[in-house]
């Protein structure tokens, strides 16, 4: 210990059953406290067993069933973990980040420690990863990366919802006795423990004396260290890993010591007992002779500590110090007590090993070889994507050589030293400032976790210094090569040796201050433009909110701040791409006027699917920017977003269109027809720096879009017009696109979400930001890219579904909603809009009127939209009574300036009214010509308002069955409450009449649409339809007909009645009924029965004898409708065919939830409890259709939030998840639809989850 000057140490030893421990020296020399066997130490990298014993954990809790091993990273981190080449992003796992086998490697100073203004954290700290140069391919070789432990930290914070510090408590400390230990320091002062954490130590040459440190917070090293232990608690989890005690079962156990990858030997002198080193999860292994030894070693400034256990000798030993060097005493202590272990059994045959003998060790390094291979043969894709990019903007602070500085530089121009002074940026190292220092340049890096000093000293030349490093607890120094770049006399860039193993500089560019004016013709100067996106990310009045979700072929990429909120789509052709319908294009979305960009690229002489596309970081932003300029001819700034763009391959630019994203999509869904009033005013010229800019001024003569594509850092691209085609060579790309429209305010996560559930924001950090970016102040939005405006259906079934945890109140999201609706109200007859039509895409529809008018327009063409105000109404009011006179008295108009001199209590009575008046005649006369049906003149009227949706049904099922009932009930809650509707002869009665009403339409609809088929009917439908599917050739799965079924007959309700002309009922199994399940609790015991054991039955059948797939139930089925007409249209790539729509799900797992609720002791009193549920057959089916549905949804958690997603099956492979957009279109149509890849009824699970009590 006094050779290695290490004050004190502690050491426990485990053997068999037995434990002992010792301690020695002083835990504080100062204070000349002793060390004692339960002194606290700061453990360091021995932390990283727990983080892999974490992860043992999550993986092995059936709760988390898609983390896996093998799982990849970004598909369970989506908006979280990207890493510089997106290649690599798409197949790094959970193996890979254990084994450090990422290709990533430390970056050590690039994270900011709790000194920094902004303290970087585990998620930070995985979302910079993207900022940072990979050394090489993920499975490539291994390369140790402190950053990849904390990213697993992160990973099961986002999963369980827990804090990582929380999860070891529960999962690990508390199981195995481990009382005294924490992660962090100040953790353990909060429990009471901070008088035995031990001081670190530091040995001062010049003083020959110890200086000494306290242990500090490190939460940007979470994982990768920050456990505070003792040798006595530490002991109790090697115990466990040997033992299987406590929460280690052998499957804990045996995925933390598979090897991942194997250490290089460096130069470390090889022993004649030790084989190779391989690293598994947490720790080192290697065969100490026969037998194995597991174990790590941690050392950070003041503390060190080093762990071992040989499981087939049952022995294992932790040693903790208070000093660097105690790893040294540890090194040696252990090689005495292996040998001391093991000596005894030489003379003695060799023992049984485990599971880790002879044999056991050729498959453990076979394993390892395998592992490497494995990974080796997954990042040949990878490789190909990286060749083809050749590489990343150098932004990111790459370049070819160390001993070769970028282009465009300049010798020596004998520069004073405060040329060479001021602010240096790197994205991922953030900002460097050189200031003068004693009369030499110098850094103050201390603001990084492994914070450091530096002066620089000039080797003579002006460009090349040696950056003489010291840390921040001068404890040595070290020399970083350092040069700067000087372009025209100006410093404009530095490089920093500071991440070795990536054989590269990190280059930071030095930030000006000025920022220069520019119009719509021309550029802001692209290195100025990343100060801006500088400034305006740090600027806690206009917080940035960023996300990346992948969806391919799309890569969707969302930004928000104060000035405006985009949605970028990049898409780029998989080798399995339909080339016919997917091809490379960049779409920039704006919900302000719902206006947007759409380019479409080809290659140039390649054929179709080679070209490439991808969005990569750059100093512009990571990777999208914001770009915000004045111009003095403009009301409003040009604002929007910036980035990168990589093309793997000369292109042309063929297509593009500027304006409204009903433009866009009147061409990319219907028939690909350019509308020549748009395309005529789109303008493509040359700007400087080889670019061009794309142009349009709208219809309404001030507003402008602009698209600028311009070559990033290679001066020798230069782009060409021949016509309206931009040609451009292979390579890095800016693009700018803005607008000087007025923008919305968004809602931020805090203002959408309510007090009681602001835990989402961080449980849930990826559904809350994509429901803030469709929240406004003033209405909410459907969906992106396609829907970024209003819809009023969409907005209101999600606020009913959200309801529990969206924002109430003055300026909340509810009442965005139901503002936003009110305000939109047809005055003449009561109806609802169904949509708006604003921006320029409004101008061009008045002009085709014969209007020159900007005024937004409305559309009323929907029959289901007016029944659910009434129903969202009553349900607000009734939580919120104290709501209903601000919100009724507000004046409307505002922007439907048809309602001028209305308030919205007026438009409430309206709509109101003709809810009373058109559901009167049904009342009177049950009968199919009393139902509602589409209006005159429309094809469609409800949900499903794709031209085939109800199949030329014209009077639909959830109108008729569940939203006229549930609407009538609310009117007649609504007139109880004072202020609602006006107190009039036509109201004094509505609370009686409308209730009454809605028991009729409630107990007498449902048998209009119920029809039956026997199990061998229905049995040869299924054969015909199997045989002559175009997309399905499986099995018919008949047998479930009569294992889910009523007394031999299939007892199903139509999607539609046909015509009031034609009875017909269309006899499509649909998911329908959820709207009845949800909105109703009917009380007709035989009717509601029947009808809870038909839905229940529809649920367990498999596709094609029912609803369900691996992927979801789906909302329509044909395959018992016996109408070849009818199959052909419902299709896997049908809008609303046998595919699968998020909110769906969370609707009938709601519906479900709610009809089970009544069969609780809590809910009725004995004699109102509904029929079913005395009736085991029904409410058994009814239970298990409730967990087999919440079964599939939990196996599609992580596509939950799109639109709406399809499948293909094959006989060989069976099913195979298949995004909508990309199957061919069912006959007829000339495309296909594209799926967003975020809607806002797509997010009802924040409020939607399983319940416990149906389980």
């Amino acid at each position: 210990m006094k050779q290695n000057r290490v004050p004190g140490l502690s050491i426990a030893i485990v053997h068999g059953d037995d434990a002992k421990s010792l301690a020695f020296g002083l835990s504080s020399v100062q204070g000349q406290a002793p060390c004692t066997t339960d002194t606290l130490f700061d453990i360091a990298s021995s932390s990283k067993s727990l983080t892999g014993g974490a992860i043992a954990l999550l993986i092995n809790d059936k709760k988390f069933p898609e983390v896996q091993y093998d799982a990849v990273v970004s598909e369970l981190l989506p908006d979280d973990f990207v890493l510089s080449e997106n290649s690599y992003t798409k197949i790094v796992t959970i193996d890979d980040l254990l084994g450090h086998r990422t290709g990533m490697p430390g970056h050590d100073d690039s994270y900011m420690g709790m000194r920094a203004t902004e303290p970087d954290n585990a998620r930070s700290i995985t979302r910079n990863l993207r900022n940072l140069a990979s050394a090489a391919s993920p499975g490539l070789r291994y390369i140790y990366c402190n950053m990849m432990y904390t990213v697993l930290t992160h990973l099961i914070e986002v999963q369980t919802g827990q804090g990582f510090g929380k999860f070891l408590q529960d999962r690990v400390f508390d199981p195995l006795g481990m009382s005294s230990s924490n992660l962090q320091p100040e953790n353990t002062k909060a429990r009471g423990h901070g008088y035995r954490l031990a001081k670190g130590h530091i040995w001062d040459k010049k003083t020959s004396s110890f200086r000494e440190i306290e242990a500090v917070d490190c939460p940007e090293g979470q994982g990768a260290g920050s456990i505070i232990t003792s040798a006595n608690d530490f002991i109790k989890w090697i115990k466990a890993l040997l033992n299987r005690e406590g929460p280690i079962n052998e499957d804990v156990y045996q995925g933390l010591i598979r090897p991942r990858s194997s250490r290089p030997a460096k130069n470390r002198k090889k022993k004649a007992d030790t084989d190779r080193i391989f690293y598994a999860a947490g720790m080192d292994s290697y065969w100490h002779g026969d037998h194995a030894v597991f174990g790590h070693s941690g050392d950070i400034t003041g503390f060190g500590s080093r762990f071992v256990f040989l499981p087939d000798l049952k022995f294992g030993a932790v040693v903790m110090g208070n000093s660097s060097g105690t790893n040294s005493v540890a090194a040696q202590l252990f090689r005495e007590l292996i040998e001391h272990v093991i000596s005894p059994r030489h003379d003695q045959p060799s023992p049984k090993h485990s599971n880790l003998d002879n044999e056991g060790r050729n498959q453990y390094e076979n394993s390892a070889q395998a592992n490497a291979k494995q990974r080796n043969e997954g990042k040949g894709t990878a490789d190909k994507a990286r060749k083809a990019t050749k590489g990343t903007p150098r932004e990111t602070g790459k370049t070819s050589n160390k001993n070769e500085s970028p282009t465009e530089t300049t010798k020596r121009r004998d520069l004073e030293l405060v040329s060479y002074t001021g602010n240096y940026w790197n994205p991922g190292y953030r900002n460097m400032k050189v200031e003068i220092k004693g009369g030499q340049l110098f850094i103050d890096a201390t603001d990084r976790s492994l914070g450091f000093t530096s002066y620089l000293e000039d080797q003579g030349d002006g460009l090349l210094f040696d950056a003489h490093v010291r840390d921040a607890f001068d404890t040595g120094a070290e020399i970083l090569r350092t040069k700067f770049v000087i372009e025209n006399g100006t410093v404009v860039r530095m490089g920093m040796d500071l991440e070795p193993v990536v054989n590269d500089l990190i280059w930071f560019d030095r930030i000006e201050t000025s920022i220069f004016q520019s119009s719509m013709m021309t550029l802001l100067v692209a290195a100025l433009l990343a100060v801006l996106k500088f400034t305006v990310a740090s600027s806690n009045s206009c917080p940035v909110i960023t996300q990346q979700l992948s969806d391919p072929p799309y890569e969707n990429y969302f930004y928000s701040d104060c000035n405006t909120d985009a949605q970028v789509v990049i898409t780029s052709p998989l080798p399995d791409s339909n080339l016919s319908i997917i091809g490379p294009r960049l779409i920039v979305a704006w919900p302000a006027g719902n206006s947007g960009i759409c380019t479409f690229f080809q290659p140039q002489n390649e054929k179709n699917g080679t070209l490439a596309v991808e969005l990569v970081n750059s100093t512009l932003g990571s990777p999208l920017g914001v770009v915000k300029s004045k111009n003095k001819n403009s009301e409003y700034p040009f604002v929007g977003v910036e980035g990168v763009l990589s093309f793997n391959t000369s292109a042309n630019l063929t297509i593009a269109i500027l304006g409204s994203i009903r433009n866009i999509r009147d061409f990319t869904e219907g028939p690909s027809i350019l509308n020549p009033t748009i395309q005529n005013a789109t303008n493509i010229t040359s700007v400087k720096n080889g670019g061009v800019l794309v142009s349009r001024l709208w219809l309404d003569n001030i507003t402008t879009t602009n698209l600028v594509l311009e070559p990033w850092e290679n001066k020798n691209n230069i782009m060409t017009i021949d016509n309206q085609t931009v040609s451009f060579g292979a390579g890095f790309y800016r693009f700018s696109a803005s607008f000087n429209y007025p923008q919305l305010k968004q809602l931020s996560p805090q203002q959408v979400i309510n007090n009681q559930s602001r835990s989402l924001i961080k449980q849930e950090p990826s559904q809350v930001r994509s429901l803030s970016f469709f929240s406004y102040t003033d209405k909410l939005l459907a969906g992106g890219w396609r829907f970024l405006t209003y819809f009023g259906r969409d907005t209101m079934i999600a606020a009913l579904l959200l309801e529990p945890v969206l924002s109430a109140g003055n300026n909340s999201a509810l009442e965005a909603v139901i503002g936003a609706v009110l305000e939109r109200i047809n005055r003449t007859d009561g109806s609802v809009c169904h949509e708006e039509t604003i921006g320029d895409y409004a101008t061009l529809l008045n002009l085709q009127k014969g209007t020159v008018s900007t005024a937004p327009g409305f559309t009323y063409p929907m029959i289901d939209t007016d029944y659910f105000l009434p129903v969202l109404m009553d349900r607000y009011f009734s939580a919120m009574p104290s709501r209903v006179k601000p919100l009724l008295s507000t004046k409307a108009g505002d922007v439907d300036v048809e309602n001028r001199n209305l308030t919205w209590g007026n438009l409430s009575y309206t709509n109101a009214l003709k809810i009373m008046n058109i559901t009167e005649a049904f009342e009177k006369h049950q009968a199919v010509k009393n139902l509602i049906q589409l209006k005159k003149g429309e094809l469609v009227g409800q949900w499903r308002d794709s031209s085939y949706g109800l199949a030329n049904g014209r009077i639909p099922f959830d109108v008729n069955c569940a939203l006229v009932p549930a609407a009538l009930y609310a009117i007649s809650n609504l007139a109880k409450v004072p202020g609602v509707y006006p107190n009039n002869s036509v109201t004094k009665d509505w609370s009686d009449i409308a209730a009454k009403r809605a028991k009729v339409w409630e107990d007498n609809t449902l048998s209009l649409f119920q029809y039956n088929v026997s199990v061998d009917t229905a049995k040869s439908r299924l054969d015909d339809y199997v045989d002559t599917n175009t997309f399905y050739d499986g099995p018919t799965h008949a047998d479930s007909l009569a294992n889910y079924s009523s007394s031999g007959r299939v007892v199903d309700y139509a999607i539609a009645i046909n015509t009031t002309a034609k009875l017909d009922k269309i006899a499509i199994t649909h998911t329908d009924t959820a709207f009845r399940l949800f909105l109703l609790n009917s009380t007709n015991d035989a009717q509601l029965t029947i009808f809870l054991n038909a839905t229940a039955n529809a649920i367990l059948r498999p596709f094609p004898a029912g609803l369900s797939t691996p992927y979801g139930i789906v909302v329509a089925n044909p395959a018992l409708a016996d109408d070849k007409e009818i199959t052909a249209g419902f299709t896997n790539s049908a809008y609303h065919g046998t595919v699968i729509w998020s909110w769906q799900l969370a609707l009938m797992a709601k519906g479900l939830e709610r009809q089970l609720a009544r069969c609780l002791p809590s809910a009725n009193e004995s004699d109102n409890t509904p029929a079913f549920c005395r009736n085991n057959g029904v409410h058994t089916a009814l239970k298990r259709a409730y967990n087999h549905l919440w079964g599939i949804i939990d196996d599609n958690s992580d596509r939950l939030q799109s639109e709406v997603w399809s499948w293909s099956y094959s006989s060989k492979g069976g099913y195979k998840f298949a995004p909508l957009g990309t199957l061919p279109p069912p006959p007829g149509l000339g495309s296909g639809t594209e799926s967003n890849v975020r809607q806002l009824w797509s997010l009802t699970f924040l409020a939607v989850k399983r319940n416990k009590d149906f389980a």
